[in-house]
């Protein structure tokens, strides 16, 4: 994978763009951007994001987590289409303040020569109120 600049877009301490020539950074860069853009915020491309504030105050039951975790795995598809998604698991935030854990486990589409355990990678992403993201890398 080429080096590609750095999302959030950013400085570098040298003044120059920040960039990630590590491709599983990339892409968890990517995917975290997607998760924390809702659709409409970007004016050249109005789809891109994941809803997450029209489930704002939805009850938490498996039917609005089964829904979350397919507009994530839908928005996954059409805008990070080298993520395999592996799993995705939605629950209740441990310290029940109305948000909910999303837990995105995938792998990196490569050529067949890429080493899979290079290519594997668990993100948990924590959905507060209000739509805002927080990350934790588990690799």
């Amino acid at each position: 994978m080429p080096i590609e600049m750095s999302h959030p877009f950013r400085i570098s301490a040298n003044g120059g763009v920040s960039t990630t020539p590590n491709p599983d950074a990339q892409i968890a860069q990517r995917v975290k951007a997607l998760l924390s853009t809702q659709p409409g915020e970007r004016r050249v491309n109005y789809a891109f994001g994941v809803p997450t504030t029209s489930m704002l105050f939805e009850n938490k039951t498996a039917l609005t987590g089964g829904i979350l975790a397919g507009q994530v795995r839908d928005t996954l598809a059409v805008f990070e289409p080298g993520v395999a998604v592996e799993n995705i698991d939605v629950t209740p935030s441990a310290d029940d303040a109305g948000g909910v854990d999303v837990a995105l486990a995938y792998s990196r589409r490569e050529a067949a020569t890429t080493d899979a355990g290079l290519s594997r990678n668990t993100n948990t992403a924590v959905i507060s109120i209000g739509g805002t993201v927080s990350e934790i890398v588990r690799g």
